[in-house]
């Protein structure tokens, strides 16, 4: 709904987040046949009005070799690319998660792009991380075609977790990604006082059809800081420790998060 609501946008420049994400592709006779291990560090490099800009630096590992890809340096757009539109609250409700009772206002969301309609209903607290509890989406394609749906919901939360040797408050998020014949099943660790929010998923990919597990992965968290905070420390690409420093912002828009 705002910047303070967005798990990169309430974090100061130079607030970083490294992460490793291990992916294993399965047959049809529930084998593995390749596995990758990816290393990702991203980090604020700018924020200005609506926008923030983060640099992104990926290493891929496969078998014994590793990659390194080109920085990327990305803008974003707190609310996303597009014409949005939030509803006044069409309703209210109270969730009991993990024994605590939350408020919610219960609004819709229309995210219009050039080749996309997304519609969402949303279950919104403007106090508590994760700030939307469920999430409901659909998305049409510019020919009014459903391209897919998901749903999202908090099944735990304040519940104490270790992150980075540190004690968070965390809410556990399951998310069921519905394209292309395949169902997509997510659980998730969020700690508010991560930058992107994310500290821990798991994730498993279930074709349709036969009900097979076609690719999993398993992504976790190496290090992170906020601001200029040196108390967090990680490998730079001289293999020195020190925290990432800065770079002026580019007008690329290219690459994700």
């Amino acid at each position: 709904m705002s910047r303070d609501h967005h798990s990169w946008g309430r974090f100061s420049k130079g607030s970083w987040k490294q992460v490793r994400v291990l992916t294993d592709v399965l047959n049809e006779n529930g084998e593995v046949t390749s596995t990758s291990k990816v290393e990702t560090t991203s980090q604020i490099i700018d924020r200005l009005g609506d926008t923030f800009a983060l640099e992104i630096d990926v290493k891929t590992i496969v078998g014994e070799r590793a990659f390194e890809s080109p920085t990327q340096k990305v803008k974003r757009e707190y609310q996303g690319k597009g014409k949005i539109t939030i509803s006044a609250p069409i309703d209210r409700a109270t969730l009991e998660i993990s024994g605590t009772m939350i408020q919610v206002e219960i609004r819709e969301v229309t995210l219009v792009t050039k080749n996309e309609r997304r519609v969402s209903q949303i279950h919104y607290s403007p106090d508590l991380a994760p700030f939307i509890f469920k999430r409901s989406t659909k998305a049409y394609d510019a020919e009014n075609k459903l391209r897919y749906e998901t749903n999202m919901s908090v099944e735990e939360f304040g519940i104490a977790h270790k992150v980075v040797g540190e004690t968070h408050r965390v809410a556990m998020i399951k998310t069921v990604h519905e394209q292309n014949g395949t169902n997509r099943i997510t659980e998730e660790l969020f700690s508010e006082k991560v930058p992107g929010g994310v500290i821990s998923h798991t994730s498993t990919d279930i074709d349709q059809k036969t009900k097979r597990v076609t690719k999993r992965s398993k992504l976790e968290i190496i290090d992170f800081a906020v601001g200029n905070n040196g108390g967090k420390r990680k490998e730079n690409k001289e293999g020195k420790p020190g925290k990432p420093k800065a770079k002026p912002e580019s007008d690329n828009e290219s690459g994700s998060e």
